[in-house]
């Protein structure tokens, strides 16, 4: 939710750019929880996958602080729920203890997707404004005109 709140203030491109350190915190996050282990290759393979991604978004940068704040947290949120139910689904299968013998990614989804559904739905409600609905036909036109533009510019 708080991703999607960051496209109001910053670049396509800039956001495809910040999400590609999704893949180094959520190795960072393993490793600290003691699901990875930090071997140079795999500091290599993070850091060629991040610049070539990187690489590979083109656009114009234009961005706001409060849309980098907004989507940094919305980041470390994202990739703090990826590490724990990885924790989870590692624990429950390897603890012969555990009342969950068998916990496979599918059923974890199933688990937590209602408690994340009741909390987005809470912030739904005090944000939700039905007015959004009358301005998507503005919004569409607005883009197709500079998309038009910059094909008649092109051309011309």
């Amino acid at each position: 939710m708080l991703s999607n709140i960051a496209y109001n203030y910053c670049s396509v491109a800039l956001l495809q750019i910040m999400k590609e350190a999704n893949v180094i915190m959520v190795f960072i996050g393993s490793c600290l929880a003691g699901l990875k282990v930090l071997t140079l290759r795999n500091v290599v393979n993070l850091t060629l996958i991040c610049i070539f991604a990187a690489l590979a978004v083109s656009g114009d940068v234009h961005y706001a602080v409060t849309g980098i704040v907004v989507q940094i947290v919305s980041q470390v949120m994202e990739c703090a729920k990826i590490v724990v139910m990885n924790k989870v689904l590692t624990q429950a299968n390897n603890d012969p203890d555990s009342p969950v013998k068998s916990l496979d990614p599918l059923s974890t989804v199933t688990l937590v997707s209602p408690v994340v559904f009741l909390m987005l739905s809470t912030v739904a409600a005090f944000t939700y404004d039905p007015a959004w609905i009358n301005d998507i036909p503005a919004v569409y036109a607005s883009k197709n005109r500079k998309k038009i533009a910059k094909k008649h510019k092109k051309s011309g």
